[in-house]
């Protein structure tokens, strides 16, 4: 299993690899402070956890950031919060993004690393108690079908499109009608904020993502 630290603090990158290597046996850790050697060490390392303190790392937005994610992306992603813009927490999320805690305590960190290490989706509860309280001007949930609510869900959990269809015996275009039907209803225009929208509405419960 590969990690790779992007971390231009000394500290913290030190002590995670630390962490990481007293919680996952074998595991091949790398450290980076800059945007051209994360680069490297991602062509390289294909399928690796990557890492990333956005509050201490030379992309200039999250923007350009989520463009080297979606380039790599067969990567597992991972942002640390809690020096996490509310924008860049909202669309990592988004986007199938882990968030984990590095003021968490050791054995939460521990379990989240684990977690993720095991190829499925985990994001803090701090994470996303900051998510789930971050409008109040939501919509009523009963604007949605039965089946809409169901998809939402889905799409909330981090599930693509095609997974959806696959789950629900359905095809892509079915699900991508739901998905278009469901997003004029809440008046929302991206899956992230469709996710604040289910997290908020309390479709989703918090411990849902407490993997």
């Amino acid at each position: 299993m590969d990690f790779i630290i992007a971390d231009s603090h000394y500290l913290s990158s030190r002590g995670l690899c630390s962490v990481i290597a007293d919680t996952i046996p074998g595991a091949r850790i790398y450290e980076t402070g800059t945007k051209d050697l994360l680069i490297r060490l991602l062509s390289v390392n294909p399928r690796a956890i990557v890492i990333v303190n956005l509050s201490a790392f030379d992309f200039d937005d999250f923007d350009s950031f989520l463009l080297s994610a979606i380039r790599f992306n067969e990567m597992t992603w991972v942002l640390t919060f809690p020096d996490l813009s509310l924008e860049a927490l909202v669309r990592g999320t988004g986007e199938g993004m882990c968030v984990i805690d590095l003021e968490g305590d050791a054995d939460e960190l521990k379990r989240s690393l684990t977690v993720i290490s095991e190829k499925k989706a985990y994001i803090c509860p701090k994470a996303l108690e900051r998510i789930a309280t971050s409008r109040s001007d939501i919509r009523g949930i009963d604007v949605l079908t039965r089946v809409e609510k169901e998809i939402l869900k889905l799409i909330a959990s981090g599930k693509t499109v095609k997974e959806i269809a696959e789950l629900r015996f359905n095809s892509v275009h079915t699900i991508v009608t739901h998905k278009k039907n469901i997003f004029r209803k809440l008046d929302v225009n991206t899956t992230q904020e469709a996710v604040k929208y289910a997290l908020r509405s309390g479709l989703v419960d918090l411990i849902d993502y407490y993997i």
